[in-house]
């Protein structure tokens, strides 16, 4: 599953390294990870044992203007299926960003949509281009994916730091600048 995409991580990542003192070391383990990954852009067939994702990875995207949703199900070392309700026009350069919460990563890819499905499980088939992107956000077992989500369900309000007076700041990330007066504070409503 995730796996897969961490390899087609790397792969992408080495391809793009300019010649060094590794040389060698990046060209084998480019070959070992060749051989890993199935040659070509891999389309939206669930029956591909070979490019199928155990699990789909939700991925978002950039088009029309709007940002679109979709799920990352195949994966090969050339690029990427997504089954969306909307696939972009042939021919469009798009930035995809997979979310891995197993792994508590983001990757950033960008390519090429080369096929479209509009019939039956509608998707795209992407080349990929380029040097993609990891940030490493949380783990699933830190807490901090399960802390984030209870809070959205419940509607918390913003939990005001230790030390500081009411309505100066809040925990980052939940609202407000910490240290920085409220709005209340500096006079506004």
């Amino acid at each position: 599953m995730a796996d897969k995409l961490q390899r087609l991580f790397e792969y992408w990542v080495l391809r793009s390294l300019p010649p060094g003192d590794d040389f060698e070391q990046v060209q084998q383990r480019l070959e070992r990870l060749q051989r890993q990954l199935h040659p070509g852009v891999p389309t939206l067939d669930e029956r591909d044992p070979y490019t199928l994702l155990t699990e789909p990875l939700p991925v978002e995207f950039a088009h029309a203007g709007k940002f679109r949703m979709g799920n990352v199900v195949n994966a090969a070392a050339d690029g990427l299926a997504v089954a969306t309700s909307d696939p972009p026009a042939l021919g469009q350069r798009i930035s995809l960003h997979v979310h891995d919460r197993n792994k508590g990563s983001v990757y950033a890819f960008v390519g090429c949509v080369v096929s479209r499905v509009i019939a039956g499980t509608q998707g795209m088939s992407v080349a990929l281009e380029g040097t993609p992107k990891q940030t490493r956000v949380a783990s699933n077992s830190s807490g901090v994916w399960r802390a984030a989500e209870e809070e959205q369900q419940q509607g918390s309000a913003p939990r005001p730091l230790p030390g500081k007076p009411p309505g100066t700041g809040t925990i980052p990330g939940t609202g407000t600048i910490p240290g920085m007066p409220s709005r209340k504070q500096r006079g506004g409503r």
